[in-house]
């Protein structure tokens, strides 16, 4: 009940001053029965809220209903929740108002909301010793622990996340300072994927350096419209080429060339304006950018936290990487001559790991069947390194002259009867 005396606004009223009170709310519908909102400042945090509202109003409280294409069911379902809550501890005052302010705090203030299944899906893969935390301004750090081994990570949302994608970074860890910058940046460029449309396992592919001849001429960006409308666009910008390319091989002097080709660009930028007045003429489509909190995470924790301590070498078998941390620096210098080190750890481009050592003698000599073209033992990929023998032309003229070189040696001991 309202005090005595105090003046209670009609839901005709509260309607009218809602605009100047609460910010980003735009009126989709506004019925003497229903009334909804659009609340939020980007596409991936907007909700549309419907409230019903009963002929006894404000003693009874509204029906409230939300909706928004990115944000999952369970979030909105908690969120009507709490709208309810609000509602009824008003006891019988004007309450819509209020009920739409909250919810439009919320959204313009948590940064992570349209994270929140990933958040959610991330803590169920992390491990009893595992920590996460997470800031409503963007802010999500976890530390990922495996063994002896540990790293903390840290990402940081954008407020139009997921299109404008996240930093994310090591903050600490004990991997050596070459594995935390090489799995740091991976990171860094499959976010970049994500927000381009890319499948997450293929935008971590990707981010390795793999399938990089099949996606070598591939764009990123929009695909053109191979209907029949695109074939005549095609069409017709060949025949502008082709008139170019005529005036352009005449003998015309010129200055009747340059009128020519001007009245030829001016008529191909007429019909060029013409097709843009219509985004439903536009043969293109930018792919929408895709989720990247959960990937990225998923991979520094699968591959870097809890993979790189149990890996072995491809060649040889044994393990890559002590048990002990502190001993990794001898892996990479070589004490006595400053240089690599036989056991310093290779990936190659498939992503598996050789020793040093191990690797330049698999890729120096030839298989059974005489080719340097070596396939990976675990996966069956072409085994390629980004600085050592990628070129396998230089590596079967080096085991030429080398076999040469022996022969030679050979029949010279032959002749001499060494």
């Amino acid at each position: 009940m309202t005090a005595e005396g105090e003046t209670v606004l009609t839901i005709t009223e509260e309607l009218d001053a809602l605009p100047g009170v609460v910010e980003d709310t735009v009126f989709l519908c506004r019925r003497p029965q229903m009334v909804q909102f659009r609340v939020g400042d980007t596409w991936s945090r907007t909700i549309n809220a419907k409230f019903i509202i009963p002929d006894d109003y404000p003693a009874v409280c509204v029906a409230i209903e939300l909706d928004a294409p990115f944000l999952p069911v369970d979030l909105l379902d908690k969120l009507e929740d709490r709208c309810t809550k609000l509602a009824k501890q008003e006891n019988g005052k004007p309450h819509l108002v209020k009920v739409v302010e909250y919810l439009s705090k919320t959204v313009r203030s948590n940064v992570l909301l349209p994270a929140w299944q990933e958040l959610k899906d991330l803590k169920e893969i992390l491990g009893p010793e595992d920590k996460l935390s997470q800031k409503e301004n963007g802010t999500v750090t976890v530390h990922i622990k495996h063994n002896n081994y540990f790293a903390k990570i840290e990402a940081k949302l954008t407020r139009k996340y997921p299109e404008d994608g996240m930093q994310i970074r090591v903050l600490e860890s004990n991997f050596h300072e070459s594995l935390v910058m090489t799995y740091g940046l991976q990171a860094s460029e499959s976010v970049r994927l994500l927000t381009l449309g890319v499948q997450p396992a293929e935008a971590i592919r990707r981010s390795l350096g793999q399938e990089a001849k099949k996606f070598e001429s591939e764009e990123l960006g929009p695909k053109g419209d191979l209907s029949s409308n695109g074939l005549l666009e095609l069409r017709r910008d060949m025949q502008w080429l082709k008139e170019r390319k005529a005036f352009e091989e005449s003998g015309d002097g010129k200055a009747k060339h340059r009128r020519a080709m001007r009245r030829i660009d001016a008529r191909e930028m007429e019909r060029e304006m013409e097709l843009l007045k219509t985004d439903d003429e536009i043969p293109f489509e930018r792919p929408k950018a895709l989720p990247s909190l959960l990937a990225a995470m998923s991979y520094l924790s699968e591959v870097l936290v809890h993979g790189l301590p149990e890996v072995c070498c491809t060649s040889c078998g044994n393990r890559m990487f002590p048990k002990d941390p502190t001993r990794q620096e001898k892996l990479f210098v070589d004490a006595k001559s400053g240089k690599r080190a036989p056991r310093m750890p290779e990936r190659v481009i498939c992503g598996h790991w050789f020793h040093y050592k191990c690797l330049e003698k698999f890729l120096h000599e030839p298989d059974d069947h005489g080719s340097f073209r070596k396939k990976c033992k675990i996966c069956g990929l072409e085994v390629e390194h980004m600085t050592l023998w990628k070129d396998v032309g230089a590596r079967e003229k080096k085991w030429a002259k080398e076999v040469e070189k022996q022969r030679e040696m050979s029949e010279i001991a032959d002749f001499l009867g060494v």
